[in-house]
């Protein structure tokens, strides 16, 4: 069964609300700097020197708040019901039709956001373990083209972390935000997935079109099936009213993952959509992937399935 929940950050950017929630529920926007960050998709951003960021920062070493930090709403349709957290997480672990796969979208600095991120991650490998069922923390900060570094630190513990860093090109934010994730994945024998594609494909993308990935036959291992579909109105309109949003318009600089400027990125290129197909067909394999190869290795199709847990700022949450 297909449902859609969502914990909200009061401190996000109104980007991370993606359906209808009462006004009194909204998030407070913070405002952010492109500065260190990629406007078009985001490594990670610094936040400003605002009253909002600080806060922010603040809570980042505390456990956040139900109901004054952030919200929980669970969508049938295309409105939205207020939940609470602990309802979520029952949820996502429903004996009978439990997901297989958890996706849970972010703004990539919120601090609220990844402090649950992190509540969710223990809370499902606790029940995995109880079911013997496996767990996989699938993130897009890492590329496809290092699975063998993360591996390498993660589940053979066999390279110091300041070498993993060095090879793996995680964000900015790492030691924020994303660093308990991985740590407790190390602590828990718990593989995490690079899931994105390596941003130089991205970019090549960004500036001549998806046709030029077809050249590249070496590299497909790291790259989701070519050619890649063409996008569907529905998916180009969603594109362009996300680029259009005032959260993304307010930002200046340039991204330095496709060497576009901020108003080359608002004028919606068709290879600015072919590169974020790109970046949603690599994740979207990934998580495929990950899937399967772990059912096979449960060996037996019906057996517990595995759960995924994508650390996603591509898709709304």
């Amino acid at each position: 069964m297909r449902r859609h929940l969502a914990f909200i950050s009061r401190l996000a950017p109104p980007v991370a609300a993606t359906f209808a929630v009462p006004s009194s529920h909204r998030p407070k926007a913070a405002t952010y700097t492109a500065t260190g960050g990629c406007p078009f998709g985001g490594d990670g951003g610094r936040p400003a020197d605002t009253n909002a960021s600080k806060q922010a920062a603040r809570l980042a070493r505390a456990v956040p708040r139900e109901g004054a930090d952030f919200a929980v709403f669970s969508r049938k349709d295309t409105s939205a019901q207020e939940v609470s957290f602990s309802e979520l997480l029952d949820a996502l672990c429903a004996p009978s039709d439990g997901p297989r796969a958890v996706l849970l979208g972010e703004v990539h600095d919120d601090a609220v956001t990844h402090k649950l991120q992190l509540q969710v991650l223990k809370h499902l490998e606790e029940h995995c373990r109880a079911q013997r069922r496996r767990l996989v923390l699938s993130l897009e900060m890492f590329e496809t083209d290092v699975q063998d570094v993360l591996d390498e630190y993660v589940m053979h513990k066999a390279i110091r972390e300041q070498d993993m860093l060095m090879d793996a090109r995680p964000w900015g934010n790492y030691f924020e935000d994303y660093r308990p994730l991985v740590e407790f994945c190390r602590e828990r024998h718990i593989r995490v997935i690079a899931a994105n594609a390596p941003r130089r494909y991205v970019s090549l993308v960004a500036r001549e079109g998806s046709a030029a990935l077809e050249e590249l036959t070496a590299s497909r291992p790291l790259l989701p099936p070519l050619p890649l579909p063409e996008a569907s109105a529905a998916y180009r309109r969603k594109f362009e009213e996300t680029m259009s949003m005032p959260a993304l318009q307010s930002k200046t600089g340039s991204c330095p993952f496709i060497g576009f400027s901020s108003d080359d990125m608002r004028q919606v290129k068709p290879e600015m959509i072919q590169a974020q197909q790109l970046w949603d067909h690599a994740m979207a394999q990934s998580v495929a992937s990950a899937l399967t190869s772990q059912n096979e290795e449960a060996g037996a199709e019906d057996g517990p399935p595995p759960l995924v847990h994508l650390g996603s700022g591509r898709n709304d949450p």
